[in-house]
Formats: structure tokens, C-alpha cells, sequence
């Protein structure tokens, strides 16, 4: 009779009829813990008995390794019968597919109301208020999605079960009048998310996007997409993708199709043995969220399991990897897409004239260690947003007033202070005369 946590006797491994119970302890904590390493390598075993089915299998699949590994040598690598020998072993070396994505870019269109400029951060950056600026500016803040999963467990739980196909990230929107937007933004993007790699796993979890003022103030943030916790990221704009499941056992040995992303179908499963489709990337010059990668086909009865499918640009999540039934290894899970940043502003031709340059710069209550700069304000059109105040050529601070104190200075030493105005529709004045003053002993 078999215990029911699996393949130890009752009466077994005793000398008398039982068992004490410090050897019941130390057999479960031995039992635990070569699970535990079984595990970490091959997937979860839910009994003693798959424990020792799972070593039997690699035993077997290492065997014919070194069988194909010497019939290659015998054949002179005619049937490259050595590479077939690390995919039995699972240490073949697969060609990683860059996720696709676009560069930082800045597209002008024209609409019946004017141009607009749409500014799209592929990666992170820093984005200026162009000159012209009015009415409302857009922030579309997406996160990176996350990868798929891997099978036999594959993030689903159960055997010959396809990975789990990963989550897209969140998508904020944001909407700040112009003359109430900062001079610049700095966006910090989400990264690629890499698929999981060793069965059972997860894809890794999508990366967070934010959008800072230039006081460190965060204007728009959007979360990663998680396989972990079977989520999408979080955001104000509720679309959502989802990577395709890659396929398993009876009717789902073909991979599923990666959801839609804004403008293009998700990339399909694969079938028989292919790996699944890359979902699409979402064209220059728009706004949206990429599709989602395609599942892995399942193997046949013996080979191993197809990777999932990429995700598009941005956000778009990748595929769950396929699984295998016996005699190969299961697929890899594709990468869920890097986030993205965009900024939409509309530009004036009439409203591109600078503000006057700041003049009458002063040093007043001068220390060793402080000094307050001060200057008569620039006239503008439509009105100053602020100052950039630099000393020695670094920039320093902003300030809507005309006046900036500095502190952290250096005693009985000289200081050269400029600085320049920025309008609400983020035209910059020529900078100030420099103003050279010296710290006390």
C-alpha cells in the first residue's frame, strides 16, 4: 500500500512493522527536499512516482544525446545528428528574436484644425515642449507587457499543458493644458520582458512606464502586464491583449492566436510543429497597444514543443511555448514587448514668438555658502511659464518667480550665472548676459 502523498510504503524503510516519528520526519524532509531540486530542473512532480519517471526520461533523453552525438562523428556531421543531440538534452542554442519596436521619433500631421506633432519614445528620453504649443496636450503612457509561459506546467498546471499565453501592460492617459505642462518631460520606458525558459515557469513581468516633471513630480505612470499573478497592467485606458496559449494535450496540439493589438490581428498559434507567429507592431506615427504573440504548437509523440511567438510593439504580450508528450523538452515562452511613451500637442504658426530675454540680473545676500539671483521679468505674448536658471554652464533649477536662491555653494569662490525664459506655448528666449559674482572667504 502506497502513502497518499506518494510511492513510500506505510510499513516501508523500518526494520519493524512502523516507522519512528524522527525517521517519519527525516524521510518527508529528504522526500521535500530532492522534489524541491527535481523541480528547480525538470518542472513540478506531484508524487514519488513522477519523480522517478522524470529522472528515468532524462536518463533516456541524455542516452540517445550520446548515441546521436557518436553517430554524428561515425557520419562526419553529414546529418547533423549533433544538433539534434542538444535537443533531446535541451541545450540546444535557439536564434533570439530581437521584440520588435520603433525608435524615438517625431511625427508633424495635418488635421482640419492644424498640425499636431505626435512624439513616440520607443525607449526612454526626454521630451521638450515645442515651440507653438497650445490647447490640450495628451500623455499616452503604456507599460511593457510580460513574456509567456512554459510548459508542461507552463503557468497552468497540469500535465502536457501548453504555456500560458502573457498579459499586456497598462495604458494611462493623461491630458495637462498647455501652459500648464512643463518645458520638458523625462520618460522612462518599460523594457522587453523575456518569455519563461524552464518548464513550469512564468514570463517574466512587463515593466513599468512613468512619465516626470522636472521637479520629479510623476505627471503619468502605467504597470507592467504580470503572468505571475494572471493580470494586466494597470491604467486609466482599459484595452487589453493577451499572447496566444501554446498548444497541449488532445485537442490543443496547435498553439492559439495572440489577441489584436490597436490596429493589427495577434499573431496566430502554430500548427503541427511551428513555432507561434509574432503579433504586430503598431505603425509610426500612431497611437496604440501591438498585438499579441501567438502559442507554440504542441509536439507530436516524441520532439520537443514550439516557442511562443513574440509580442508587437509596444505592450503586446508574448506567446506561451508549446509542450512536449515524451522523448523532447517543452517550448519557451515568447518575450512580452517593451512599453512606449507618447506626447500629442498641437502647434500654432501664430504662436511662436519668445519671450524677451531676462535682463537686470543681480547677486544679493552673498555668503560663503548662499546668494539669491534676481532679475527684472521677460515680457511675452501670451505670458512666461518660467526660468531655467544655470551656473557655471549646469543647469540648476526652474521658477516662475524672478528671483532663485542657490545653496551648496563654495566660499571665496566665483560663480558665472545665466538664465532664459520659456513661454506657455514652450518658446525659448536667447539666454541672459552672464552675472559673475564671488562667494565670501
Amino acid at each position: 500500500m502506497t502513502s497518499p502523498n506518494g510511492g513510500v510504503p506505510s510499513g516501508g524503510l523500518s526494520g519493524s512493522g512502523g516507522m519512528s516519528s524522527h525517521a517519519r520526519t527525516t524521510e518527508g524532509q529528504w522526500r521535500d527536499s530532492i522534489y524541491s531540486q527535481v523541480e528547480g530542473r525538470y518542472g513540478k512532480v506531484n508524487s514519488f512516482g513522477d519523480l522517478i519517471g522524470q529522472w528515468i526520461l532524462n536518463m533516456i533523453n541524455n542516452f540517445i544525446g550520446d548515441l546521436l552525438d557518436a553517430l554524428d562523428g561515425i557520419t562526419f556531421g553529414i546529418f547533423n545528428l549533433d544538433d539534434l543531440a542538444d535537443r533531446f538534452r535541451g541545450t540546444e542554442s535557439r536564434l533570439e528574436r530581437e521584440v520588435v519596436r520603433l525608435d524615438n521619433r517625431i511625427d508633424t500631421l495635418a488635421d482640419e484644425l492644424g498640425v499636431v506633432q505626435i512624439a513616440t519614445f520607443g525607449y526612454s528620453g526626454r521630451w521638450w515642449k515645442p515651440p507653438g504649443a497650445y490647447g490640450d496636450i495628451v500623455f499616452d503612457c503604456i507599460a511593457g507587457a510580460s513574456g509567456g509561459g512554459r510548459s508542461n506546467n507552463g503557468g497552468s498546471g497540469g500535465t502536457y499543458r501548453g504555456g500560458l499565453g502573457g498579459w499586456s501592460g497598462g495604458w494611462q492617459k493623461v491630458v495637462i493644458p498647455y501652459d500648464q505642462c512643463p518645458p520638458y518631460i523625462d520618460i522612462v520606458v518599460g523594457e522587453p520582458a523575456p518569455g519563461a525558459t524552464s518548464d513550469g515557469g512564468h514570463g517574466t513581468t512587463g515593466k513599468t512606464t512613468t512619465f516626470y516633471a522636472p521637479d520629479g513630480t510623476i505627471l503619468a505612470q502605467a504597470t507592467g502586464g504580470s503572468s505571475v499573478d494572471r493580470k494586466y497592467g494597470e491604467g486609466n485606458n482599459t484595452y487589453r491583449v493577451r499572447g496566444g496559449n501554446g498548444g497541449g494535450s488532445g485537442s490543443a496540439a496547435d498553439g492559439t492566436s495572440g489577441s489584436s493589438g490597436s490596429f493589427d490581428p495577434g499573431g496566430k498559434g502554430g500548427v503541427g510543429s511551428g513555432e507561434g507567429e509574432n503579433g504586430a507592431s503598431v505603425p509610426a506615427g500612431k497611437i496604440g497597444v501591438g498585438s499579441g504573440g501567438g502559442g507554440g504548437a504542441r509536439a507530436g509523440l516524441t520532439g520537443n514543443g514550439a516557442r511562443g511567438g513574440d509580442g508587437g510593439w509596444p505592450s503586446g504580450p508574448g506567446g506561451g511555448g508549446g509542450s512536449y508528450v515524451s522523448f523532447g523538452f517543452a517550448g519557451n515562452g515568447g518575450a512580452g514587448a517593451a512599453g512606449a511613451g507618447y506626447i500629442s500637442t498641437r502647434i500654432s504658426d501664430t504662436r511662436v514668438v519668445p519671450p524677451s530675454v531676462p535682463a537686470g540680473l543681480a547677486a544679493t545676500a552673498v555668503t560663503g555658502t548662499t546668494a539669491t539671483i534676481t532679475w527684472a521679468p521677460s515680457t511675452d505674448d501670451f505670458g512666461v511659464d518660467q526660468y531655467e536658471v544655470l551656473v557655471n554652464n549646469v543647469v540648476r533649477g526652474y521658477t516662475e518667480a524672478t528671483s532663485f536662491p542657490l545653496t551648496g555653494l563654495t566660499p571665496s569662490t566665483a560663480y558665472a550665472v545665466k538664465l532664459r525664459a520659456v513661454d506657455d506655448n514652450g518658446n525659448w528666449s536667447a539666454f541672459s548676459t552672464v552675472l559673475n559674482f564671488t562667494t565670501t572667504a
